[in-house]
């Protein structure tokens, strides 16, 4: 789904767990831009400040000496300046450009930022505010391949996703932390991320049904109201969608009303080793999985 350009030392994204994940070059759903700049190379403060009133007028950080250099500063404005898609990060050593409607991020660093860029910024929270443009939204979730369809497991960090994924009969795992849901013409589908222990690039899989999941010292599968399952999910992913105008948000949040709406919901507690495929089947399907 995403292509990026970026500098030799962003050597990340030729790592094994991105290859499964690449697109044809001609085919660019996201542009991400990386680059290293440095703040000597801005023009002129009277220059810069005359910018002021744009700059104020995006989401910002902290101070950055790159924050008015010529490379920023022309592609704020390329990218339309005030316009509340237009999204705007700055740290000491980077800033980062947001423009949600030429679906695009460019990254900007210092060359002490390089090893950040290389280390962490190639992220979930990256592709996550562009998703909801593309009728989708990132879960920090699980999801797992059973009988063709896809079972969503919900839980905060160390709250099981991966120890219940590993249980799956098919050992199929789309992801083990952060999934994607898409509304599509046939209906909704999960795909897997890069980010996590296991993952599967394969296409999207219909989802049966979405489960909050609890450590328990047995087995247990109890209906969960969809308000429920809403509440979770928006706190677990409200933060990486913060930045974004109100129209996106709200999409973003009536997508997943839709969902727990749409689907069965369960709270499925479980002890480490065990988890009753049969009764997760029923639960899902009536019985006719």
């Amino acid at each position: 789904m995403v292509q990026a350009d970026s500098f030799p030392e962003l050597n990340l994204l030729h790592h094994q767990r991105y290859i499964p994940f690449r697109t044809s070059p001609c085919h660019r759903d996201i542009f991400w831009n990386f680059r290293i700049i440095r703040a000597n190379s801005s023009g002129s403060r009277n220059k810069a400040s005359q910018n002021d009133a744009v700059l104020r007028s995006v989401h910002a950080g902290g101070d950055s000496p790159l924050f008015k250099t010529n490379q920023v500063l022309r592609r704020i404005k390329e990218a339309g300046g005030e316009s509340d898609r237009v999204l705007l990060e700055r740290h000491r050593d980077s800033v980062g450009i947001l423009d949600l409607n030429g679906r695009r991020a460019d990254m900007f660093f210092s060359p002490a930022g390089a090893r950040i860029a290389r280390d962490h910024m190639v992220s979930a929270a990256l592709l996550a505010p562009f998703l909801p443009g593309f009728n989708a939204c990132q879960l920090h979730a699980a999801a797992v391949v059973h009988r063709g369809k896809s079972l969503v497991f919900l839980a905060p960090d160390e709250g099981g996703k991966t120890t219940a994924s590993l249980l799956t009969p098919s050992g199929i795992i789309l992801g083990d932390d952060q999934v994607i849901v898409r509304r599509m013409e046939e209906g909704f589908r999960v795909f897997g991320t890069p980010w996590g222990r296991y993952t599967d690039a394969r296409p999207g899989v219909p989802p049966a049904g979405v489960f909050i999941l609890k450590k328990s010292d047995r087995f247990r599968l109890e209906p969960m109201p969809g308000r429920e399952i809403i509440s979770f999910i928006w706190r677990e992913i409200g933060h990486t969608l913060s930045m974004l105008p109100h129209t996106l948000k709200q999409k973003a949040f009536d997508l997943i009303c839709d969902m727990a709406a749409a689907l069965p919901t369960w709270e499925l507690s479980f002890p480490r080793n065990y988890i009753d495929w049969a009764a997760v089947e029923g639960a899902v399907t009536g019985g006719h999985f």
